[in-house]
């Protein structure tokens, strides 16, 4: 049985756990705007934007939603390595890149609503 000493040790070896908090609120946060815009946005968007123009950064509507569940993904691999990693500040450096890469899926996402749906 957990004792609270054991809990709130475990808690301060978790690195910058309002930080990585903070971007799986960010991520699912995403996905809700996308629910909520969905039926206001045209069957293709422009998901990929390193092809050329044209037809080929087009995407159906539902791949909109690979970027938040790849940033997620992306995330809970970057907390599960910070638990074999001993060193603080690789840690520390995996949190914070956790959080960086849900904040400019959440800012493409945007992006590409903005563009296309003309919603927000």
């Amino acid at each position: 049985m957990h004792t609270k000493k054991n809990l709130i040790s475990e808690t301060k070896s978790l690195p910058l756990i309002k930080l990585v908090f903070l971007a799986l609120i960010l991520n699912i946060a995403t996905i809700i705007l996308i629910v909520l815009v969905k039926e206001n946005m045209p069957p293709e968007i422009p998901l990929f934007y390193g092809k050329t123009e044209g037809s080929e950064q087009l995407a159906p509507l539902n791949y909109i939603y690979i970027p938040p569940v790849m940033s997620i993904l992306i995330l809970f691999i970057n907390v599960g390595c910070s638990i074999f990693v001993k060193d603080k500040f690789i840690k520390n450096s995996l949190s914070v890149v956790s959080f960086i890469c849900s904040l400019f899926t959440t800012i493409a996402v945007i992006k590409i609503i903005n563009l296309v749906g003309s919603i927000l």
